[in-house]
């Protein structure tokens, strides 16, 4: 399913929030969008996976990126990346099997695993794996990885939008439109309000349109705040 376009989120808030030609000027709807857009990004958690060839020098010209999370190995082998528990129970399993009588083809297994689990702890005693830096001038990773190197390597990295036809999840979309539609009715509810209807017992509706929009803004807000927890871009 396509992205909403930029002319889509205009529409929503068109159809939100009517409007007269004194109340929004051409490109007012645009600004206050791009204006919504901007907080978003501001409060905004995704998180974006790409997985590539392992290389010591790996480019990331063609990724918008805000920031890098982390480097990781794709395929994991025995002994890297396992947390102390993990490796115990491991061990406590292998030990009873290898307590089975005529279990002897265990044992081969059980040494063998004992070796890599030395090996790769000294490794990572003498030089962390998967150290990396970014060179920001050349758009690239440079990226260290300790014996057996990995074939793919998992970049995880916080993506740059640069307008709102980016947002690629369902959250940010739905708030943006929300954040969207509540500016609208603070700038349409500003404008009206200063309009009074001389000889009139009936007024128009900006006061209570812009108290609208501003509590609209303000639940919008929390929300963010509360659940805007860390979500996969895919």
């Amino acid at each position: 399913m396509l992205n909403p376009t930029i002319q889509e989120y205009l529409d929503d808030m068109h159809l939100e929030v009517p409007w007269t030609e004194g109340e929004l000027k051409p490109g007012d709807d645009m600004k206050l969008l791009m204006k919504a857009f901007r907080e978003l990004k501001e409060k905004l958690h995704e998180y974006a996976d790409l997985t590539v060839p392992y290389k010591e020098r790996i480019s990331v010209k063609d990724l918008k990126v805000q920031s890098f999370i982390s480097v990781r190995r794709a395929n994991v082998p025995a002994g890297l990346n396992v947390d102390n528990s993990s490796v115990g129970n491991v061990f406590t399993s292998l030990a009873g099997m290898a307590a089975v009588p005529n279990s002897g083809a265990y044992h081969a297994y059980f040494d063998r695993y004992v070796q890599l689990m030395l090996c790769q702890t000294i490794k990572n005693t003498v030089s962390e794996d998967l150290q990396y830096l970014y060179d920001q001038q050349n758009q690239c990773l440079y990226v260290s990885a300790n014996v057996p190197k990995p074939t793919y390597v998992t970049i995880t990295y916080i993506p740059e939008y640069d307008d709102p036809s980016e947002l690629k999840t369902k959250f940010a979309q739905s708030q943006l439109r929300k954040l969207a539609v509540a500016y609208m009715k603070i700038h349409v509810g500003s404008k009206r309000r200063k309009v009074k209807l001389p000889n009139s017992p009936a007024q128009l509706d900006g006061e209570a349109l812009l108290s609208e929009g501003l509590e609209e803004l303000r639940e919008v807000r929390s929300y963010l705040v509360q659940n805007n927890t860390p979500q996969t871009v895919l």
